[in-house]
């Protein structure tokens, strides 16, 4: 999906499921405290028997960076890797209380202080009006600076997978629904 901060990937796996989780700790490092390194493998996080939670080193520090939960599945006898990757639900919930404030307090504030300061109500109200309109479009331009630096970073993760897994055979899920019941489901399971 284009305008949500959120991506569910499906990787058609060539190489055997050992071999794979061998890669994939090749290139993790154990989560530690700080984890401020960003010389050493591209990605830090944990690796499970059958999946793994994970995040990519990036030397600026961005907030934007998603949570990259993968789970390898057998089909059929061929091999897969659903990745969904997702921002922290702290930043989710940051975005959703500061971009609510400006949608809301900001004309409100200003309609009140006007309306104070000329006494006319029909003035007020056209202010409230406008600085609802100029509010949803800041907070409408703080949101797509929010999904593009995901996007931006999730990006650079579909390289890195993409080298790491040896497989082009990509398969990005489009339906919104099915995006949110997965996600459900992945928090269920954390």
């Amino acid at each position: 999906m284009t305008f949500f901060p959120i991506e569910l990937l499906k990787y058609k796996i060539n190489i055997p499921k050992n071999e794979l989780l061998s890669c994939l700790s090749n290139n993790v490092e154990p989560k530690n405290i700080f984890h401020w390194s960003s010389y050493g493998k591209p990605y830090f996080g944990e690796i499970y028997e059958n999946g793994f939670k994970i995040m990519r080193h990036s030397i600026i520090k961005n907030c934007f960076r998603p949570i990259i939960i993968g789970s390898i599945k057998c089909q059929e006898s061929e091999l897969f890797l659903e990745i969904l990757m997702r921002p922290y639900i702290g930043v989710i919930i940051f975005i959703c209380l500061f971009l609510g404030l400006i949608v809301i307090f900001f004309p409100l504030f200003v309609s009140i202080s006007l309306v104070i300061e000329v006494k006319n109500i029909i003035f007020g109200l056209v202010s409230f009006i406008g600085t609802l309109i100029i509010s949803t479009i800041i907070a409408g331009i703080i949101y797509i600076i929010m999904v593009l630096f995901f996007k931006f970073e999730t990006k650079q993760s579909k390289i890195l997978f993409n080298e790491l897994c040896g497989s082009d055979n990509l398969e990005e899920e489009k339906n919104i629904k099915k995006l949110i019941i997965y996600v459900i489901k992945c928090a269920n399971c954390a």
